[in-house]
Parts: structure tokens; C-alpha cells; sequence
């Protein structure tokens, strides 16, 4: 089964709650699978804007302002909160979306945010030892009554944690990686569902090690959802494809074969096709990011949504 959701950050970015919720009831109603809004407290690369609204706080809010479509975050920052009060938060946002929420983590990187709110931000290695030990915590208190663990950087004793989430086990977990060694074994032992990040040019690769921990921690392959991030832009006439890969090498001082290596843009039929090589490389999951929330984007959402991915889900 192949799904398609939408990334907020572009519409984050407006600082206005009501933007937000009207392009989310417009993907709702185009047939999107979930939305997903990012956690950040800046938006990025530089940051090119002061404003951006809290990603969990308003993905509570959609979660009883939309009916149907599952809500995500792509994906928490472990540094940001701790993980026995995130499996709180998160169980209690599973029963108030009926069962609708997509838990995902990752280790957290980004030093402007940690520098500006005082945030530690230990060296790589031990991000992805604290991510593992979050997860385990996380599990724990989904699924025990009470809750015990013993670890480096988090303990628990007789915690509980109630109402359980309604999805059982528990919600999915999603954990995003772009390193091909001491994260993708975590996602190897704990994880449904992976996600590599747009900014990773060799999307093959990152399933060839995921392949090769899941057989050294012994786990099924399969059982794991592949998903991919793609900053999204779709165009009917190749001018237009032309110009926007001009303006955003400019902007991010990219060349344009990165740009189409970490992006969906193009034509419909070139969109079309890009997802189509995908998919046979194993991803079922496709997360598109389109920004802002003008006219313009919410022209590319209903482009998407009616030439690329009415025709993709039946290939």
C-alpha cells in the first residue's frame, strides 16, 4: 500500500493557526493520507523567518479540528522534551484524534535552536544512545501499567501512564535518520516506520543499510515502512520547472542535479515518474512539503494531488 501526506513547515512559517488548519482541511479533502508538522522553534536554512508556530502544540489542535486524516510530527527532537512526558503527551493525543496519531522522533541536530534556548546538545553518538533509550522508554510506558527502566540518561520507576493510547500496540513509530550506521540500528530494532530526510541525495543506499542492520538484529525487513521527505514542486509547463530549479539553486547555492535529487519537481508526468523509481526501490511512504500559504501552493497541493498522485496510486 503506497501513502501520500503533506509537511507544514511552509505554512508553520505564517505564524497563523487558521492558514494552517485551511490548507490541512484542503488536503483532507484532495484525499491525503496524514499531515505531519515539523518541531522546530526557527525556520530554516538561516533562519529566513523569527515566526514559526510550535509543531505538537498545533498538531493537537488539528487533531480535533480535522476528522479523518492521521497527524504526524516529522519528527520530534529527543532533545527537546523528555521522553517519559512525551509518551504522556503522545497517549493523550492518541485518544483525543480517536486513534489518528503517527509518533515521529529523531535524535535532534540542530545547534542554532539548543544554542538559543539553552538546550544541551551532547555530540552525535550520544544523541542516538539517548534516542535509543527514549524509544525503549516510550514502549514501556505505552504498554505497561507500571512502567520501570533503568538506563544511562533515563529512568523510571512505577510509572504510569493513562489512558493508554488507542492504537494497540501502540502508535506507529517513526524515527528519521540520514546516518547509515548508529541510528539506522536503532530503526532497525525499534522503529515501524523510517524516514530519510530530503537532504539525503542517495535514497538507495539508505535502504541497503537499513537491509543490512535489520539482518544483523535479526528483524524482518518488511515489517519496517519506508518513507522519504520530498520538498515538493509541480509545474505545467517546463518553463516553470526551469525557473523555480534556477531560484532555489540561488537560494540554497545547490546545483540543480541536487536539487533534483532531494526534491519532487518537475512536470506532472516527471513527478509521476520520479515516485515510480521510488517506489521500486522500496518506499510506500511519500511526505511532500509545500511551502507557503498563498494561491501558488495551494495551486501545486491541488496539482499534486489530481495529476500526480490520482494516477501514481493506481500504478
Amino acid at each position: 500500500m503506497v501513502n501520500f501526506a503533506l509537511h507544514l513547515p511552509g505554512v508553520q512559517i505564517s505564524g497563523d493557526y487558521k492558514a494552517v488548519l485551511n490548507t490541512c482541511r484542503e488536503a483532507e479533502r484532495l484525499g491525503f493520507d496524514a499531515i505531519w508538522t515539523a518541531d522546530h522553534f526557527y525556520a530554516f536554512p538561516r533562519p529566513t523567518s523569527r515566526v514559526f508556530l510550535e509543531g505538537w502544540t498545533t498538531l493537537s489542535a488539528l487533531s480535533r479540528d480535522l476528522d479523518k486524516i492521521r497527524i504526524g510530527t516529522l519528527v520530534l527532537s529527543n532533545l527537546y522534551r523528555h521522553p517519559a512526558v512525551l509518551a504522556k503527551m503522545a497517549s493523550t493525543l492518541d485518544v483525543i484524534s480517536e486513534g489518528r496519531l503517527e509518533f515521529g522522533i529523531g535524535a535532534g541536530y540542530q545547534r542554532i535552536e539548543c544554542e538559543g534556548y539553552g538546550i544541551p546538545l551532547p555530540r552525535p553518538a550520544i544523541r542516538v544512545k539517548m534516542l535509543r533509550e527514549s524509544v525503549k522508554v516510550i514502549k514501556k510506558l505505552w504498554t505497561e501499567s507500571d512502567a520501570n527502566f533503568s538506563g544511562e540518561f533515563y529512568s523510571l520507576k512505577d510509572a504510569v501512564c493513562e489512558p493508554k493510547p488507542v492504537q494497540k500496540p501502540h502508535p506507529p513509530i517513526w524515527i528519521g535518520a540520514k546516518g547509515t550506521h548508529l541510528t539506522m540500528r536503532v530503526v532497525a530494532e525499534l522503529a515501524d516506520g523510517y524516514n530519510v530526510p530530503n537532504s539525503v541525495e542517495d535514497k538507495q543506499a539508505m535502504l541497503t543499510s537499513l537491509k543490512e542492520h535489520c539482518r544483523i538484529v535479526g528483524r524482518n525487513y518488511e515489517e519496517i515502512t519506508k518513507s522519504m521527505l520530498l520538498p515538493t514542486y509541480v509545474y505545467e509547463d517546463e518553463s516553470e520547472v526551469k525557473k523555480k530549479l534556477d531560484e532555489l539553486s540561488k537560494v540554497w547555492g545547490r546545483s540543480e542535479e541536487y536539487m533534483r535529487n532531494t526534491m519532487l519537481l518537475g512536470t506532472p508526468d516527471q513527478c509521476i515518474e520520479q515516485i515510480e523509481s521510488y517506489k521500486k526501490m522500496g518506499y510506500s511512504y511519500f511526505i511532500f512539503g509545500v511551502g507557503g500559504v498563498t494561491a501558488a501552493p495551494l495551486k501545486i497541493l491541488n496539482l499534486l494531488a489530481e495529476q500526480v498522485l490520482r494516477v501514481s496510486r493506481k500504478k
